[in-house]
C-alpha cells in the first residue's frame, strides 16, 4: 500500500469520540488523552489519532484490486452525528429530537460491534464452526462432500439460515459486512430501551476504553452457566457507554429517563464496570486513577 492512501488507519474507538477525554491542562500543540493498562501499572500521554486503529479494518478489497471503504464512510458519518449531539445536545442537558435520540442508539449499537476484540471473538467463533464443517466434509467422498455442502443451509439461525459459504465468509472475509450486519440486529431491540443520561461535574469524569460499549446483566449469574453472557432479551441489562467525561449513556429496559446526576459511588462503579471491561487499555483525561476501579467485587453468595 502506497503512502499517502486515503482512510488507510481506521479507528475501531473514533478519533472524535477519544478528543472529549483530552486533557484539559495539556499545554503542546495537539490534543492527548491518558491511555492506561487494563490493570492501571502504566499509563502514557497519546494523541487519539495514533491509537486504536488497524490498517484497512472496515475496508473490503474487490477482486480488481478496488478498496472499497462505504463501511468507513458509514461509520464516519454517523461518528460526526454522534459528536455534534455530544456537543451541542447532550452537554446542555437539552431534550433529543427523535431522529438523534435513533443515532445515539445507532452509534452505540456501532460501538459495540465495531472494535477489534469484538470481532475477533465473533471471527473465531465462526472460525471454530468452520474447522468442524471442514472436519465433516473431509470425512465423505468427493460425491458426499458435495451434497453435504448443498444440504447445509440452513447451518446458524440467526433470522435466516447460513450456509456454509455464509459461515467461511463471516470467519475468514473482511469484517465491514459483519459490523454492518451486527448493527442491524441489535438497532431494533436498542430503539425499544429507555434511554438515561447521567452526568458528573467530576474533575476526572467517566473513563472509556478500547471497547468502551458495555452489556453488563447484575443477575446473570443466578442463570445456568452456559446462559450468562449479557443479552439484550434480558429485563435486567444495562448497555452503558461513555459519551464523555461527564456524560454515559444507559440503555436499559427500567423505568429511567432523561439526565441524571450521579454521585460519586456510582460514578466509581461504573469507571469500575468501564475498566473491567476493557480489552487492553481505559482512556482518562487526567493521569489519575482510583483503587475503587479495580476492585473485583465479593462473588455472590
Amino acid at each position: 500500500m502506497t503512502k499517502g492512501t486515503p482512510h488507510k488507519n481506521q479507528h475501531w474507538v473514533p478519533q472524535s469520540y477519544l478528543k472529549a477525554w483530552s486533557d484539559p491542562d495539556a499545554t503542546e500543540a495537539g490534543p492527548h488523552v491518558w491511555r492506561f493498562s487494563k490493570d492501571g501499572q502504566s499509563s502514557s500521554k497519546k494523541a487519539p489519532k495514533g491509537i486504536f486503529f488497524e490498517e484497512d479494518l472496515y475496508t473490503i478489497h474487490l477482486a480488481d484490486g478496488t478498496r472499497d471503504l462505504t463501511v468507513e464512510h458509514g461509520l464516519g458519518g454517523l461518528e460526526s452525528q454522534f459528536v455534534e449531539i455530544r456537543d451541542t445536545v447532550l452537554a446542555q442537558n437539552k431534550k433529543l429530537s427523535s431522529q438523534q435520540d435513533l443515532l445515539l442508539r445507532a452509534f452505540i449499537a456501532a460501538m459495540q460491534s465495531r472494535t477489534r476484540a469484538h470481532l475477533d471473538h465473533w471471527q473465531g467463533q465462526f472460525k471454530t464452526l468452520l474447522d468442524d464443517m471442514r472436519d465433516s466434509v473431509m470425512s465423505k467422498t468427493p460425491e458426499e462432500q458435495e451434497k453435504f455442502i448443498k444440504a447445509m443451509g440452513p447451518t446458524v439461525t440467526s433470522g435466516k439460515g447460513l450456509s456454509f459459504e455464509d459461515v467461511q465468509q463471516v470467519a475468514e472475509g473482511p469484517v465491514g459486512p459483519i459490523v454492518v450486519a451486527m448493527v442491524q440486529s441489535q438497532l431494533p431491540v436498542l430503539v425499544q430501551m429507555n434511554l438515561a443520561i447521567l452526568k458528573t461535574d467530576d474533575d476526572c469524569g467517566f473513563i472509556t476504553s478500547d471497547q468502551p460499549c458495555v452489556w453488563s446483566d447484575p443477575q446473570a449469574y443466578k442463570w445456568p452457566r452456559i446462559y450468562q453472557a449479557p443479552g439484550l432479551a434480558s429485563q435486567t441489562i444495562e448497555v452503558t457507554l461513555p459519551a464523555s467525561p461527564n456524560r454515559l449513556l444507559v440503555l436499559s429496559w427500567r423505568d429511567r429517563t432523561g439526565y441524571r446526576p450521579v454521585q460519586t459511588q456510582v460514578l466509581d462503579e461504573l469507571n469500575r464496570r468501564t475498566r473491567f471491561y476493557s480489552n487492553e487499555y481505559f482512556i482518562c483525561r487526567r493521569n489519575q486513577k482510583r483503587e475503587i476501579w479495580f476492585d473485583c467485587g465479593k462473588p455472590p453468595e
